[in-house]
């Protein structure tokens, strides 16, 4: 459901002719729909949008900064309420994943790349940080390979050939490490 709320509404001015101007807004129920993102950037204010980069700053200052996660999701979300934008939606996810909300994690991440936040190679990266991550993974049809560490692989494959830059970052991340293929073979030999 969209939060509307009516604008320029005056009760003392009955001109028919006065249009009335719709201001929409996510909300936790909206937050991953393409279509209220849509729409809730079409009523992007420049105060809404000055009011969305404070609550983003104050949201980088707790997760990165004091590394308070949970707060830094709240802020992040409450950012995107205001004003949905790529960079925002790209620090949520890594937010989510670092709370160990790894489904969540993927939308953010997901809408991050509909709204083509930049560079790409980024997004794979995190995405495939992510899928490394996840626990109980179904196996892959040959009885060994779980697929969330297949995905993992195939999107750092990815990520390398769009651009990203770290390789050695990759291995050094906890999640690879404990993947059940050794992915770490795979890139010493692969890059």
């Amino acid at each position: 459901i969209i939060a509307i709320t009516f604008l320029g509404c005056n009760n003392n001015d009955k001109s028919p002719d006065k249009p009335v101007t719709l201001k929409t807004h996510l909300n936790q129920n909206t937050l991953y729909n393409t279509d209220s993102i849509k729409a809730a950037i079409t009523s992007v204010t420049t105060a809404s949008q000055a009011a969305a980069q404070k609550k983003f700053l104050e949201a980088i200052d707790l997760y990165k900064n004091k590394k308070q996660v949970t707060q830094g999701i709240d802020a992040f979300k409450a950012s995107l309420f205001i004003n949905p934008d790529e960079k925002t939606y790209f620090e949520l996810g890594g937010a989510l994943a670092d709370n160990i909300n790894y489904e969540e994690a993927l939308k953010a991440l997901d809408i991050a790349e509909q709204m083509n936040y930049s560079p790409l190679a980024n997004i794979l990266y995190k995405k495939s940080l992510v899928y490394a991550s996840m626990p109980n993974s179904p196996l892959c049809n040959d009885g060994f390979t779980n697929v969330y560490d297949s995905l993992a692989v195939a999107l750092m494959d990815v990520a390398f050939q769009t651009g990203y830059s770290q390789p050695e970052q990759y291995l050094l991340e906890k999640s690879v490490t404990s993947c059940s293929t050794n992915l770490s073979l795979y890139f010493v030999h692969g890059y």
